[in-house]
């Protein structure tokens, strides 16, 4: 009874759950003699923004196909068209009774009025209100379940678009983590050894300006306090934290909206970084990190 269509391109999706939210998916079918064609784009969105173009004899169904577009996406722009197409034969019904009496009533004024030229031309009889109506849709039950069927399939195929898309974004996505977990780890490389040398060239210093008026623990205790402010020991760890936490993520379902958040918290630990980095080489690592971070998130925008 239908056929479907769908644009995508690629191979088949092999990682579960994980889809964008760009696709089209398209179906079609018929319902005596009359054709329905039912289209679904999506594109991304922060939340799941559906709009329904329907023909008005589907007006009474909005809520049903409504409902059934939230049940199967999560996020995205939504929008769906259904159209109905009249028959090639039987679309237009033409009343031959008010024809006729059209053409009799022409015949009449002639034989009274020799003047009036008795000829009728169709063109004008058709253009005579009432002579001819549109055909009338099929019953709204079969419309309906028609295009209830029509939109599910249409769905399917959208939702295949959507997943093959989104292996892509996926390979991305890992990608862009996997070159975040590099970078921290060249940070906690470079780090490794920057506290206790500034401790060191701290207490040197200290101990020359002061000339040893300052006693030991209380040059100890300052010493300590000067190289907390620039170890990253604890943005390290929550760094690590949060991108176990995003290998998690990208294995399940619709993680995109914690992804994005996820980015936010990852951007946060970088910023807290960058401000306690005391050479250039760091720096420079730290800004490449924060970097990626955005192209994560900005790829993650597009996930369902």
């Amino acid at each position: 009874m239908s056929n479907v269509e769908h644009v995508a391109t690629g191979r088949a999706a092999t990682t579960p759950g994980l889809r964008s939210m760009t696709g089209f998916g398209r179906a079609a079918g018929a319902v005596q003699g009359w054709g329905v064609v039912v289209e679904a784009r999506s594109v991304n969105h922060k939340g799941l923004d559906v709009k329904l173009r329907l023909p008005r004899a589907l007006s009474a169904d909005e809520p049903a196909l409504l409902a059934l577009v939230r049940s199967r996406l999560e996020r995205g722009r939504v929008d769906v068209t259904v159209e109905l197409a009249a028959p090639l034969t039987g679309g237009a019904v033409v009343d031959m009774g008010r024809v006729a009496a059209i053409v009799d009533a022409a015949q009449q004024m002639a034989a009274q009025h020799p003047s009036i030229d008795a000829r009728v031309a169709a063109a004008d009889v058709l253009r005579v209100p009432g002579v001819v109506t549109e055909a009338s849709p099929p019953p709204t039950e079969h419309l309906s379940s028609t295009t209830l069927a029509l939109l599910t399939t249409a769905l399917d195929a959208l939702q295949a678009a959507r997943a093959l898309e989104g292996e892509g974004l996926w390979r991305e996505l890992v990608s862009r983590r996997e070159r975040c977990g590099g970078l921290v780890e060249d940070i906690a490389h470079r780090t490794a050894t920057a506290v206790d040398e500034k401790r060191s060239k701290l207490q040197e210093r200290l101990q020359q300006l002061l000339d040893e008026h300052l006693e030991p623990a209380r040059l100890a205790a300052e010493v300590a306090v000067l190289a907390e402010r620039v170890d990253v020991a604890e943005e390290l760890a929550r760094l690590r934290l949060h991108l176990a936490h995003l290998d998690t993520l990208l294995s399940s379902s619709s993680p995109g909206r914690k992804v994005d958040f996820l980015c936010q918290e990852l951007m946060r630990e970088a910023n807290t970084t960058a401000s306690k980095c005391q050479d250039g080489e760091t720096a420079h690592t730290v800004v490449d990190l924060k970097a990626e971070i955005e192209r994560l998130r900005e790829q993650a925008q597009n996930v369902e």
